[in-house]
Order: C-alpha cells, then sequence, then structure tokens
C-alpha cells in the first residue's frame, strides 16, 4: 500500500484510507516560521492544509502553492467572553476570517469550539470540511470522515 499526502479539500467520503492528511494551524506564527515550514513542504513536495489565524505577506505565496490548501481557524473565545474584536457574533467571526481565506472550504475553530449553531453558520457559509473533533488515539476508534445533518457539510476526524 502506498501513502499519499492530500489535502483536506480532496477527501472523498468512500476513498481516503491510504492517504495521509496533514493539517497546520497558523497560530499566529511569525512569518520566518511560515516560510521555513512552506520551503520544507515544497522540497519534500508534501500536501497539506493550512488553517490561517491572520493576514501575512506569505498568504499570495502559499494561495499559488498547488500543494496548499487554505482553511480559516476562526477564535470565538473572545466573543465567548464579551470581546467583539472579530465579530458581533458567530457569523460575524467566521465572516471576519472568510475574509482573509474567501475561498476556503476547511475550518478548524480554536479549542475545537463548535454546536450545531455553529455548524448551520459553517454550512450556509460555504464550508464544507469541519476538523472540530477530537478523539485521542488511545481510544482505538476507527475514524472515517461522514456527513453532518447538512448533508454537505463533512466531519473530518
Amino acid at each position: 500500500m502506498r501513502l499519499v499526502f492530500s489535502k483536506i479539500n480532496e477527501i472523498n467520503l468512500s476513498d481516503y484510507e491510504d492517504k495521509i492528511f496533514i493539517t497546520f494551524d497558523m497560530e499566529w506564527a511569525e512569518d520566518e516560521v511560515l516560510d521555513f515550514t512552506l520551503n520544507l513542504i515544497e522540497s519534500y513536495k508534501i500536501s497539506c492544509t493550512f488553517l490561517v489565524t491572520h493576514k501575512t505577506e506569505l498568504l499570495k505565496k502559499m494561495e499559488e502553492n498547488s500543494l496548499i490548501e487554505l482553511g480559516i481557524h476562526p477564535n470565538f473565545n473572545f466573543l465567548l467572553n464579551g470581546d467583539f474584536r472579530y465579530g458581533k457574533d458567530v457569523k460575524e467571526v467566521i465572516s471576519y476570517y472568510k475574509k482573509i481565506v474567501p475561498n476556503a472550504l476547511s475550518v478548524r475553530s480554536h479549542c475545537l469550539t463548535e454546536s450545531t449553531i455553529i455548524l448551520n453558520i459553517f454550512h450556509s457559509l460555504g464550508l464544507i470540511y469541519d476538523l472540530n473533533t477530537f478523539i485521542p488515539f488511545s481510544s482505538g476508534i476507527t475514524l472515517k470522515p461522514f456527513n453532518y445533518f447538512t448533508g454537505s457539510l463533512i466531519n473530518v476526524l
């Protein structure tokens, strides 16, 4: 069996088992660190997904690289604490990040924050791949992606 590196937006619900999906949460990383990581990805020809937290001059380089998918990494923690720096409600917070990555299809929230309300808003704003479920490796559970109740929002475990 040959394993292939793939981006999250390439997940097919019936054909994913021989693929490795690497994701990076940008987490306000300095450009020097991001550039180093991008150079490694390009050197080894590794397809992957970056979940974006902020604007950087490197976004253009990342957008132009066919090995890279850009998703969003929204932070709802401020909103939950009454701080409206990214928006006054969930939809505005997601929209803030979608302005940075307008074509984003993948999403993982800080602290894996989600609810059915948030999932419905993800769906309504064109997000397809939700990466918020945490299952410890020690659980022994066989994991596979599945469709949520929306029909087109896919949970990626």
